[in-house]
């Protein structure tokens, strides 16, 4: 019989992914979780949190300060066929960011591993 919610990885084996979650970038991302997990560590992502009541922007900050590690892919952040770019991309960024510089003491132990299509864009982006 189970009992409540499975436990939540500590923070040290927690990586939270930001990336895209559609069609195009699903062996990506399916790459990354496979070698997240062979690594040893837990694959976390937004669209794992279950509480429809909660504001997404909130629930992305709980997740990030719950992992002490961030993949953040920025690959498509950009005007594509005129439409609008992917700022939710940056910004979950920028949280991670945040709680490394302004975090409380144990989020100052946060690392990110940034993806890009041209190197070091994001400092544009951010």
């Amino acid at each position: 019989m189970a009992t409540g919610n499975p436990r939540k990885p500590p923070a040290a084996k927690s990586i939270f992914v930001n990336c895209p979650f559609d069609d195009e970038f699903k062996t990506i991302f399916g790459a990354m979780v496979f070698t997240i997990i062979a690594s040893g560590y837990h694959p976390r992502r937004v669209l794992d949190a279950t509480d429809g009541a909660e504001v997404r922007v909130a629930k992305i900050a709980i997740m990030i300060a719950e992992c002490d590690w961030g993949i953040h892919d920025l690959s498509r952040v950009e005007v594509n066929r005129g439409k609008m770019p992917r700022f939710n991309m940056s910004m979950e960024l920028g949280l991670h960011l945040g709680a490394l510089l302004i975090g409380e003491e144990r989020h100052r132990r946060k690392r990110a591993l940034i993806l890009e299509a041209k190197r070091h864009r994001y400092d544009e982006i951010l």
